[in-house]
């Protein structure tokens, strides 16, 4: 079995590009089917794990863990200065993977690092090809979907912001002048004073970052609301989105929650809709995910 175009339209209901669909074909993402038999094996591990996770805190402690993390792939990237240095090593952790809700095994090389590439390829081609003022990444990590963007949008100024101070030593070594590296905590949301917005004159995006807030986000929406971007965007793991009378879904919302993942953001964004205050432009219930998690829903969205 291989990934191709229809995935993407059942995703997005949207037609892709020229451009995206070239890179299907040169991924060539191959997977297969799982027999019932071992499904249930992976469904009852998936139970096991789930059951002996500790419920995960935010803490001092958990951003020395990402400063660790982040250190490794800066550490390789000096060394290889190869845009593969940058993927975070939570990819390579299980060949499980989730097309539209069944569990399926990966084949391809990097099978879930590319159909996170390629949603991230959708998504910028849809929204900020043809944008030319700053865009901003919260949480960018090391800095591989601002290359990304950089790939399908050569003009605007991009900047990525995150807490942890390796992010910023990778993205000051990217070998541009407009991909710029700032600190940043979204609980505790501010600019850094050498970033200059004005309202309706940036936009910015999440991939997969938003998540590590659980129920603490309110904070960062209003400091949206203050700073005024024209366009937010959120790839992210929505419980919302999904069927908790779904087994499969079921097990990722059950994650999710252990995790301390990203949990009633969509409902409160359907509040401030309500109150007229934002517009919601977009929901897509996640296609794709990997061994524990639906965690590519997408959600686009404005203040008014």
């Amino acid at each position: 079995m291989k990934i191709q175009t229809k995935d993407f339209f059942n995703f997005f209901k949207q037609k892709p590009s020229n451009f995206f669909i070239n890179k299907i074909k040169k991924f060539n993402l191959h997977y297969k089917k799982i027999e019932l038999k071992e499904k249930k094996i992976i469904i009852q591990s998936i139970n096991d794990h789930i059951k002996n996770l500790k419920k995960t805190k935010i803490t001092s402690k958990y951003l020395k863990k990402w400063d660790s993390g982040w250190k490794e792939n800066y550490l390789k990237f000096l060394k290889s200065r190869k845009e593969n240095s940058l993927i975070p090593k939570y990819f390579y952790k299980s060949n499980i993977i989730r097309i539209n809700g069944e569990f399926y095994k990966s084949i391809s090389k990097n099978f879930d690092n590319r159909i996170l590439n390629l949603i991230n390829t959708h998504v910028f081609e849809t929204y900020f090809k043809n944008n030319r003022k700053p865009i901003v990444e919260f949480g960018c990590g090391t800095g591989s979907n601002l290359l990304l963007l950089r790939k399908i949008n050569k003009e605007s100024i991009l900047i990525g912001l995150d807490w942890s101070r390796y992010s910023q030593k990778i993205l000051n070594n990217f070998k541009n002048d407009n991909i710029f590296g700032y600190n940043f905590n979204y609980f505790k949301p501010s600019f850094d004073k050498r970033i200059k917005t004005k309202p309706n004159e940036w936009s910015c995006y999440t991939v997969a970052s938003l998540e590590q807030v659980g129920k603490k986000y309110i904070n960062f929406i209003n400091f949206l609301k203050m700073k005024k971007p024209s366009i937010i965007l959120n790839i992210e793991p929505i419980n919302e989105l999904l069927n908790s009378k779904n087994i499969n879904d079921n097990l990722s919302i059950r994650y999710a929650k252990k995790r301390n993942y990203l949990d009633g953001y969509y409902n409160y964004l359907l509040k401030l809709e309500k109150k007229k205050i934002i517009k919601i432009l977009k929901v897509c219930k996640s296609y794709f995910g990997s061994k524990y998690i639906n965690g590519y829903s997408l959600i686009v969205w404005k203040f008014i």
